[in-house]
């Protein structure tokens, strides 16, 4: 099964780690909008792309058995290093001798023996930007440590282009992933880069969306585990998602008809009604993929 994951950080990572396991190959499409630690650091003084997320995703692709699977993963606790990871700062030098982060990346993964591949969403150097209380909010940290409910979120600029490999694993996947993790920092970044939202939506049904087990800052705090598609509707369609003319209609469409199995379904633009007030009729999961991937 061609199995493409999106997100960053610790959310990915775990997601990543359990296809492994499984014994899949993953893509991992990963976020390159991080601005915080070593990452943050890096990108300020050498212009780099931040490398933290995908080194993440790439050790949780990695073979066990990589003798640098360790040194990857490695922290400085001290001096002028301290914070900085020594994987982001090999990133960082090959850079320099390979003549691209993307060729970087594939230098990384095939020292690590990576189960798959790992690819960053976009090469455009973006900052996240956001409206929290209605306060504009620059920088995924200054977002994720926001006080507020964040209404929105984008990037700029506003259209980078996505990375060809990405979009093509995208519109070849059997399943796509979402999430979990940072639902405004992690996962929506990248439904904000217009191709790999447009080749999302072209087979909405191979989509999974996996919830948080807590809410996530700037969501109420009192979150039930219900389908929610797409994870903020202001935020998706501010970023044209799904794609749309300006005369589309004004309600949007719900997730998925095979989602939509119980009474206590809700559209996420709606008052919820969770738990279901009736109990909902025992249904058999359908199969998967489905006969026309097989």
């Amino acid at each position: 099964m061609r199995v493409v994951a999106l997100g960053g950080g610790h959310g990915l990572a775990v997601t990543l780690t359990a296809l492994r396991l499984l014994g899949e190959e993953p893509t991992a499409i990963v976020t390159v909008a991080d601005d915080g630690g070593s990452s943050g650091r890096l990108r300020r003084d050498l212009g780099l792309l931040p490398p933290g997320d995908l080194r993440k995703a790439m050790l949780a692709l990695a073979d066990p058995t990589a003798e640098v699977r360790e040194l990857f993963g490695y922290r400085f606790e001290r001096g002028d290093l301290a914070g900085h990871n020594l994987g982001n700062l090999a990133l960082a030098a090959l850079t320099d001798l390979k003549g691209g982060f993307q060729e970087a990346l594939e230098e990384a993964s095939r020292w690590l023996g990576v189960h798959g591949q790992v690819l960053p969403a976009t090469l455009v150097p973006v900052r996240l930007c956001g409206q929290v209380d209605g306060r504009p909010v620059e920088g995924q940290v200054a977002i994720m440590t926001a006080t507020g409910r964040v209404e929105s979120v984008w990037l700029e600029p506003r259209d980078p282009a996505a990375v060809p490999a990405a979009v093509e694993a995208v519109r070849e996947a059997d399943l796509v992933l979402l999430g979990p993790g940072s639902t405004f920092t992690s996962v929506v970044p990248n439904l904000l880069v217009p191709e790999l939202a447009a080749a999302l939506v072209e087979d909405p049904e191979r989509l999974v969306y996996i919830c948080n087990l807590e809410p996530s800052r700037g969501r109420p705090p009192a979150s039930p585990p219900r389908p929610t598609w797409p994870p903020s509707w202001p935020t998706a369609r501010a970023c044209g998602w799904p794609p749309c003319s300006a005369s589309g209609p004004a309600t949007p469409p719900g997730p998925p008809a095979s989602w939509r199995r119980s009474p206590g379904w809700a559209r996420p633009w709606s008052t919820p009604s969770w738990p279901p007030t009736t109990t909902p009729a025992a249904t058999t999961p359908p199969a998967w993929p489905p006969p026309s991937r097989r």
